[in-house]
Parts: C-alpha cells; structure tokens; sequence
C-alpha cells in the first residue's frame, strides 16, 4: 500500500491538509449561501418597497448589481403548478422548484448576462440588466428561458415581462406589471403563454383597476348575469353557457355550435331567448362591450374572486 510508504509525521500533514481543505469548502458554500441570501433580500425589499433610496444604492453595491441599467422585471411561473402539487409528493415539489430556480440562474450566467433573480414562492423573480455589449431584450431573454427549461428540462413555465423601467425607482411597478402579464399569460385569452405588458395597455388597465378587489369582478359578473342564470336554474337550460360562446367565438354561430356540439338552429334559438331576458339587447353595441369587459376580467379570476394561477 503507498499509504505505507509515509512517515507518521506524513500522516499528520496529510491529515492537516485534508482538514483545512474540508474547512475551506465549507467557508466558500458558506459564502455561496450568503451572497445568494443578500441578493434574495435585496430584490424582496425592492419590490415591496422596505428600502430607502440610500439604502437601495448602498445594497446594490455590494452585491456588484449595477441597480441603474434594470430595463424591468419578468416573473417566471411553472405552468399547471396547482395540478404537479395533486400528483407529486412534498419532497418532489420542493426538488422541481429548487431545480427551476437554479436552471434559471444558471442559464442567466450563460447567457453572459449581468440580472439577478431570487425564488418566491413558486415563482422566479429576474431583474433584467441591461447588458453594455450585447443587446439580449428583456422579452428575448425571457423566450429563450422558456424554450431552454423546456427541452432540458420539460419543464413548461409562464412568463410575465413588466413594463420598463427609467430608473431603480420604477422596479416595483415593473413586478407589479409582469405579474398582471403573467396572469394574462395564464388565462385562456392568451395565445401565448409569455406575454409583455406593454403590448397588453388597455389589459393593464383593467387588471390594475381591479387587482385590488377581485371580489368586486365576480359582484359586476353576476349581476349582468342574473336573468340569464334565474333562467337556467328554473329550467336547468345552458343559455349562459351558449351566451359566453357566442361573444367569445364573436357571434360566429358555426364555431359555437361547433364548441357545444349543438344544431346551428339551436344556437340562434338560444340567442333570440338571452336577448328576451334583458331590456337591451346584449348582443347589440354598446351593451355587448360591458358583457365582454366583465368575461376578459372574470378570465383572470376563478369563482370565488381569487386570482387565477398567474397570482398565486
């Protein structure tokens, strides 16, 4: 044995070596565990604003984040997260995110990019630096982290890009924005399941008047809906299922009849009813407006007022 071939003396130094070795991987992970935990407070603060300006600056240097070049935020969420949480165990949820997060950071470094991102929740939070020599765009970025999680991974995840940002001091409403994109991004009003919210203005809007009051979204639906439901319930019919139809398909009775496996005749039929149950007919301008305005905000909440997944 070549370990016979040393002195006592050998053994000792060996062991001296092997110790201080041990001691400083433990110091680096250590380290590793620190500097991770500093940037996941300094973005958390950020965004709920339980930081001063001064402070803001002061933090940001130490963590060697260049705060001034974040062009916004974007907000990645694991698609059908609720449906893994029925079908995995505790311990394989708690593997998938930690998996998710770090592929995310990971694939950030590749990219040579400078933004930093922390888990919450379920989700991944980046702040989305502006790069000095290579102009990778935030919605570029956030793409290509979508397809990259997907073929390495198979992991399929929402993306919502929040509005950008002048200085450090439009982060928050960054966030606030990317998580209104990914609620859309979520919905079934989306084709696309990474959405940008400035391409989305008049969604923000409405989302941003009521995000603080969903409630009051189920309040507004249901009482446009009352005739039609005290209807449906008298004579167990499916006129509200027809009426949702026929504005989503936007009056285009083939695809309804086509959707709800009906006579084409019975889709007029059931038309002509809904539209005896109100004073105007809600089918005609302006009225058919605030039906539609009312399904587009009830899309992004489920039916007891709580935001749908892009919120969770």
């Amino acid at each position: 044995m070549i370990g016979n071939a040393f002195s006592e003396l050998d053994k000792v130094a060996i062991a001296q070596i092997r110790n201080a070795l041990s001691i400083s991987t433990l110091s680096q992970i250590s380290i590793s565990q620190q500097q991770e935990k500093l940037r996941t407070d300094f973005i958390h603060d950020l965004l709920t604003g339980h930081t001063s300006e001064e402070d803001i600056l002061r933090r940001s240097a130490a963590i060697q984040c260049d705060i001034s070049r974040v062009e916004g935020c974007i907000v990645l969420d694991i698609c059908d997260f609720k449906q893994l949480l029925k079908h995995y165990s505790e311990d394989e949820i708690v593997s998938l995110k930690t998996e998710f997060y770090e592929l995310v950071q990971n694939e950030l470094h590749a990219l040579g990019n400078d933004s930093i991102c922390c888990g919450l929740s379920d989700k991944v939070v980046i702040l989305h630096i502006r790069t000095q020599t290579r102009q990778q765009a935030i919605a570029q970025t956030a793409r290509f982290l979508q397809r990259t999680l997907k073929s390495s991974k198979n992991i399929e995840v929402a993306a919502g890009i929040g509005c950008r940002c002048r200085s450090f001091r439009d982060i928050r409403q960054s966030y606030e924005t990317a998580r209104l994109a990914l609620r859309i991004a979520t919905s079934d009003l989306s084709p696309s399941t990474c959405v940008d919210s400035e391409e989305f203005p008049a969604y923000m809007l409405l989302l941003q008047a009521y995000q603080a009051e969903p409630e009051a979204v189920r309040q507004v639906v249901a009482r446009l809906l009352e005739p039609v439901r005290k209807y449906d319930q008298a004579r167990n019919s499916a006129l509200e299922e027809t009426f949702r139809a026929l504005l989503r398909c936007d009056m285009n009775y083939n695809r309804v009849a086509e959707q709800l496996f009906l006579h084409k005749n019975t889709v007029l039929q059931r038309k002509q009813k809904i539209a005896s149950l109100y004073r105007e007919d809600p089918f005609q301008l302006p009225y058919r407006r605030q039906f539609e305005f009312a399904f587009i905000l009830e899309s992004f909440y489920d039916k007891k007022g709580i935001p749908n997944p892009g919120s969770k």
